[in-house]
């Protein structure tokens, strides 16, 4: 049997390196919407998250995942850890000892310069991973957002370039094209040295895919 309550409040989620039976690298991260309402049709979002700016949250989440992962007994892994942001700290979700999913490897590894893909393979090979230390203050932070097919098919890769600026951007129009997890006919990745910009460029993209345009 497994019980479980619901908690209303924000979630965050942490990506890290767990060597030696301790955390040797994490970072955190936002989803703009859960991963539910974005199977159910809404727009997959999330960007990395400034440590300067929340001390007491990093610290705290950082103190979760180390005693939820030697409970757990967890290998030497890469692992992806959920929580919720209640008023008294985080309050744990679930923990996944694999790589994080969507364009999360690829946001932090533009973040931090971390390559969680080769830290999974050396440890695989017993290995020791090439990891800075977690006070490394990142000149931008960067978010993604997974592009879906716009209502009525009325957006272009051309629209999103005309109204936003990014980093990276892909994008299939076509009314055929494939969709992948989520809906995702293309994607986005854009950055910014202040996070709270950065946090309203990802919502803005969003919103501007969710609605076919201002």
């Amino acid at each position: 049997m497994v019980a479980e309550s619901f908690v209303d409040a924000p979630e965050v989620y942490l990506d890290g390196v767990w060597s030696g039976g301790r955390l040797r690298w994490s970072s955190l991260s936002r989803n703009h919407i859960a991963p539910l309402s974005a199977v159910a049709g809404g727009v997959l979002a999330a960007h990395v998250l400034d440590p300067a700016r929340r001390p007491a949250l990093f610290a705290q989440a950082r103190a979760l995942a180390a005693e939820a992962l030697a409970a757990l007994g967890a290998p030497d892994c890469v692992f992806h850890l959920e929580m919720f942001t209640t008023d008294g700290g985080p309050t744990f979700g679930e923990c996944a000892i694999r790589l994080p999913g969507a364009l999360s490897p690829r946001v932090n590894q533009l973040t931090y310069g971390v390559d969680l893909f080769d830290a999974e393979i050396s440890l695989a090979l017993g290995e020791e991973p090439s990891l800075p230390a977690d006070a490394t203050a990142p000149e931008r932070f960067h978010g993604y957002v997974l592009l879906r097919r716009a209502p009525g098919g009325r957006l272009t890769q051309r629209d999103f370039e005309r109204a936003f600026t990014f980093d990276e951007i892909v994008y299939d129009s076509a009314p055929d094209a494939p969709e992948g997890p989520y809906g995702k006919v293309g994607h986005a990745i854009v950055s910014d040295a202040d996070e709270g910009v950065l946090e309203k460029t990802v919502e803005d993209v969003a919103r501007f895919n969710a609605s076919g345009g201002f």
